[in-house]
């Protein structure tokens, strides 16, 4: 069994490559902390088990759009991945392990899977991280073919996705190219989480999504979102002289926060009952 303590050491480690960040690893030294028993290297060779077979329906010499049809065929049919969209904001969708033994996840974890195999297969591949959802561009130039892995792999265009983007914000969202750029390892890694930190904030699994944010800084220290929140939840775990610490450097690092009428009401509720204890 794993220590939470060294699995967040794990963590930051792997992140620490650099460009030989494994991201597969990665996702899985996240779910470590829940899963403490969890064996890496067993998860790692279901990956290579399933390149295995997908290789086996892949003719290497055959064209690119041919060798994406019959990946998407093996990983989608044969082996069932799909969304899941009867509990979305199950925490167990943001979960490597989880999603590989139950063929289920969000768009971000369902699209992991699909760049893993891919890479494993020798078919280009890379993550698109779309506004609120995320989809996988396989092919490279003008022959990349955009497929959206939570919705069984079906090939979509641009305005197929905005279609999308506009259905999760509600309000239609103008995309620009960039948005369709590829991801890098790191911003999928702290995407993944953005997902499992509103899970548990919303779930006041307090703990948890401490465990959530201090990843997140690792990636991305200069994110001062993820030090208001880490504020939050501190004050919520009665850590309030850190929470304090944390909520005032949020509002000294972003003076014109549009939250900062609420966050110094929270500070003003943690001088009160610091006030208590002296």
């Amino acid at each position: 069994m794993v220590e939470a303590s060294t699995a967040a050491e794990r963590f930051a480690t792997a992140v620490a490559r650099g460009p030989d960040l494994d991201l597969a690893e990665a996702a899985l030294l996240i779910a470590l902390e829940e899963y403490p028993t969890l064996s890496i290297p067993a998860y790692l060779e279901k990956l290579d088990d399933m390149a295995l077979e997908a290789r086996d329906r892949i003719r290497p010499d055959a064209p690119v759009d041919d060798r994406i049809d019959s990946l998407n065929a093996y990983v989608f049919d044969a082996l069932g991945f799909k969304g899941n969209a009867e509990d979305y904001y199950d925490p167990r969708n943001s979960f490597l392990n989880e999603v590989i033994d139950r063929r289920l996840g969000l768009p971000i974890t369902l699209s992991l899977v699909y760049l893993e195999v891919a890479r494993r297969v020798g078919v280009p591949a890379h993550g698109i991280g779309l506004p609120g959802h995320f989809i996988v561009g396989a092919g490279d130039g003008p022959e990349r073919i955009l497929i959206d892995p939570y919705h069984g792999g079906r090939r979509v265009t641009h305005a197929d996705c905005a279609r999308i983007v506009a259905g999760v914000a509600g309000d239609p969202v103008p995309l620009r190219e960039e948005h369709f750029a590829p991801v890098g390892k790191p911003q999928f890694l702290y995407r993944m989480l953005s997902n499992l930190k509103f899970v548990y904030l919303q779930g006041e699994a307090s703990d948890k999504a401490l465990r959530v944010i201090d990843k997140m800084r690792i990636l991305e220290p200069a994110s001062w979102i993820d030090v208001r929140d880490r504020g939050i939840v501190l004050h919520r775990l009665g850590r309030d002289p850190d929470a304090r610490r944390e909520l005032r450097r949020y509002l000294a690092s972003v003076p014109d926060a549009e939250d900062r009428p609420a966050v110094e009401a929270t500070l003003a509720e943690i001088d009160t009952i610091l006030q208590l204890y002296r």
